[in-house]
């Protein structure tokens, strides 16, 4: 009698030495990041973003100023929201296309976002799904995608869902 397993995902049995389902592919082994350490991945990544933020604010405004232009507070602060707006996503869209699904906070904490089948880095279209959705996750002090990541079988976000994601350990 040999040893199976049956893939969670499509029910499928397969030999006990296989990595994916033979069936739908799904990797098999994955350990997915707790609750805790999505959290505190992200905090650390906020801290880095609202540094850069104030960093590239004062850098623009010096520019500004330094080229002899004078914009009101009402504009003043629409070019910081912009740029708040544009380091932020483009933070989180980046890096986790660019190094294999980890901002400098997953690396920290040896976490990493695949894509759900084939438990590779993602891609520029998955990483931009899932951050743009990142909006409704992070409503009522993140409280949304805190909810979601805790209760669901895959701690997945509403982003993670939408862009077929998974945050897994390293």
């Amino acid at each position: 009698m040999t040893n199976e397993i049956t893939c969670p995902k499509c029910g499928t049995l397969n030999p006990s030495e296989a990595d994916f389902c033979q069936n739908c592919g799904k990797k098999f082994g994955i350990e997915y990041a707790s609750l805790g350490q999505r959290i505190g991945a992200c905090l650390l990544d906020l801290i880095i973003i609202v540094i850069g933020i104030f960093i590239i604010i004062w850098i623009v405004s010096y520019l500004i100023v330094s080229l002899g232009f004078y914009l009101s507070s009402s504009e003043t602060y629409w070019v910081g929201v912009v740029i708040g707006f544009l380091v932020e996503f483009g933070y989180f869209i980046f890096l986790e296309a660019a190094s294999k699904g980890q901002t400098l906070g997953k690396m920290a904490l040896s976490i990493r976002v695949v894509d759900k089948d084939t438990g590779e880095g993602i891609g520029w279209g998955q990483s931009l799904i899932r951050n743009l959705l990142r909006i409704i996750d992070f409503l009522f002090a993140g409280l949304i995608g805190i909810i979601l990541i805790a209760s669901s079988d895959e701690n997945q976000r509403l982003g993670d869902k939408a862009a077929n994601t998974i945050v897994i350990k390293e």
